[in-house]
């Protein structure tokens, strides 16, 4: 796993002085969608990675290669033997333009990708082993370019006018980070120029978006695939309105394979000493009556984490018993590697938010990872239609 992590590091940093135009922030960040993708989020603990090119604002790819491509003198195609595949998230909850978008009477699902980077692409064929990726959720970076008659019209000539910004409001001038690109392809020969320039310019294109959409605040896990595992990997929805076949690749976040006993189980020291060393007491009981050495971690912070393995559902229950029978008023919670690091789940505005909510809540209930969600309701207010 080291090795996928590196890989994204090394093109995944570019500083343009000490700020790195890659910017990632872990905080939590959240995704807007139906009650019915939501259904299947749960159900199936997959999310679903659209091809960028196919993506509702299509024409940001071809301004994306546009850019980069006269940021970088690269001539030849970018892109011809791997495609990019992303999947959407607001820094922001709450926001009244993102549940008039992507979630009418739907939800706001928040994650937390702190601990939880590792991802499975699952394969379409059943010989063919699954793809694990690395990926951190990274702001876009908004730019102003103009599309007529479906051709991008950017002014190359006029860089040192020209700023690129992200959604924490830094501008970037779009001559220094040219500059800063060129030199990191010089820098960094790993195979040779020519690749290390395309790779540089694969990396930065699905992070491109133009700046009328800065409101919407939006960071993306991205997941490359070559034109090989494609094959393998990528399935295919037809859009009724379009009759385009659109690719897309399913996503699982899981760190291995739970077929195996999850070994390790992490506590959050803020937690009280008393209730630690219960916790490790069960872990040790637990670890005999298996005979399988569960080791435990001391982290920071005050929720527990379980690692990802077939008997971690098991493990989960010891703990929370535990947990319930702990008299304090501070609700302590229950984390599991292995599952999309959900947080909580916000109700969208609508006639029907409280029977969605507690549709939700006695759901999430059948459900071990996700027992420890919040539930709640958005505070904008719903207005019908005249």
């Amino acid at each position: 796993m080291k090795e996928l992590i590196n890989e994204w590091k090394k093109y995944h940093t570019l500083l343009i002085g000490k700020e790195d135009i890659y910017s990632v922030e872990f905080n939590n960040c959240f995704h807007y969608t139906s009650l019915d993708v939501f259904w299947l989020i749960a159900e199936n603990e997959t999310m679903r990675a659209t091809n960028v090119m196919f993506s509702n604002d299509s024409e940001e790819h071809k301004a994306g290669k546009k850019i980069v491509q006269s940021f970088t003198d690269i001539e030849n195609d970018i892109s011809s033997h791997s495609s990019n595949y992303m999947i959407c998230f607001c820094e922001q909850e709450n926001l009244l333009s993102q549940w008039r978008e992507y979630a009418n009477k739907g939800v706001c699902i928040e994650f937390d990708f702190t601990r939880d980077n590792i991802f499975k692409i699952l394969s379409v064929k059943e010989d063919i082993d699954s793809l694990y990726s690395y990926s951190e959720p990274t702001k876009i970076l908004y730019v102003d370019y103009v599309i007529s008659n479906n051709i991008v019209k950017f002014d190359v000539n006029n860089l040192q006018n020209m700023t690129i910004t992200n959604s924490s409001l830094q501008n970037i001038n779009c001559n220094d980070l040219k500059e800063s690109l060129n030199q990191y392809i010089n820098k960094n020969q790993y195979v040779t120029k020519e690749y290390n320039r395309k790779m540089v310019s694969r990396t930065l294109i699905p992070y491109i978006k133009h700046s009328g959409f800065l409101e919407e605040k939006e960071k993306r896990l991205v997941f490359t695939l070559t034109s090989l595992q494609e094959i393998n990997h990528v399935c295919f929805e037809k859009d009724l309105s379009t009759h385009i076949k659109k690719p897309y690749i399913n996503v699982k976040c899981e760190n291995k394979d739970n077929d195996i006993f999850c070994d390790k189980v992490e506590i959050g020291k803020s937690l009280p000493k008393v209730l630690q060393a219960n916790i490790i007491k069960k872990i040790e009981e637990y670890s005999n009556k298996i005979n399988f050495h569960v080791e435990h971690e001391i982290i920071e912070g005050e929720n527990i984490y379980i690692s990802i393995g077939k008997n971690q559902e098991e493990l989960f229950w010891g703990i929370e018993e535990l947990l319930m029978d702990f008299k304090s008023e501070k609700r302590y919670k229950v984390w599991c590697h292995g599952h999309w690091p959900i947080r909580s789940i916000m109700v969208a505005p609508s006639q029907e938010q409280d029977i969605i909510m507690e549709s939700i809540e006695k759901y999430v209930q059948k459900i071990y990872w996700l027992k420890n969600i919040d539930i709640k309701k958005s505070t904008t207010p719903y207005r019908t239609k005249k």
